[in-house]
């Protein structure tokens, strides 16, 4: 059986996202021990490549989105503490924008 690329990066991106470093004869062997499925090195080559960017993209999403929930909570117990408004929002927005750190 041949397996489709997004299945299979499906399929090693937990193992990549432990820290496991997955050559491409890895991914080869675990795809046929594990599921019994034929690849091709070349698309394991891009399999893995695909695997990694979806976990790349994943940590750069949840990095912001923790900060954002960050955010989010603070606004809601200074909301509470101070009867909100939109000053305080407008006063909350300016210091997370000024905090911000690019990386």
């Amino acid at each position: 059986m041949l397996a489709s690329s997004s299945w299979v990066s499906q399929k090693i991106v937990t193992n990549i996202s432990r820290g496991e470093e997955m050559k491409i004869a890895t991914v080869i062997q675990t795809i046929q021990d594990k599921y019994m499925a034929n690849i091709l090195v070349t698309k394991a080559y891009w399999v893995r490549k695909k695997a990694r960017k979806k976990i790349h993209v994943f940590q750069k999403i949840m990095s912001a989105l923790e900060h954002k929930l960050c955010l989010r909570y603070l606004y809601v117990i200074y909301k509470k503490a101070y009867d909100g408004g939109t000053v305080l929002k407008d006063l909350i927005l300016s210091v997370a924008k000024v905090i911000f750190i690019e990386e």
